[in-house]
């Protein structure tokens, strides 16, 4: 089975996607620190709200999600997708 984790830096609504899973039959992991995305098959990369704020919560985990590139499926949703990017001109 394929464990997929959802990326938690503060900025998506976690009970929206963790209540679609769930109707489609899957649990999926919460990975609130970045060891622990070596522990899941997929990643969900969630955002909502400004580019800016978003990449600086999502410093923690860019080294993790950068050594698993290429290797491991991710799905960025609204933000998620864009944080994915080298950068924004949204701020400016």
């Amino acid at each position: 089975m394929v464990r997929v984790g959802i990326i938690n830096y503060g900025v998506s609504n976690l009970g929206s996607l963790i209540n679609a899973f769930r109707r489609v039959g899957s649990e999926p992991v919460i990975v609130n620190e970045p060891g622990e995305i070596m522990n899941v098959n997929a990643i969900v990369l969630p955002g909502v709200g400004s580019f800016d704020a978003a990449m600086s919560r999502l410093d923690k985990f860019k080294d993790a999600l950068t050594g698993v590139r290429g290797s491991t499926p991710i799905l960025g949703i609204c933000l998620g997708l864009q944080v994915m990017f080298e950068g924004s001109d949204e701020a400016h």
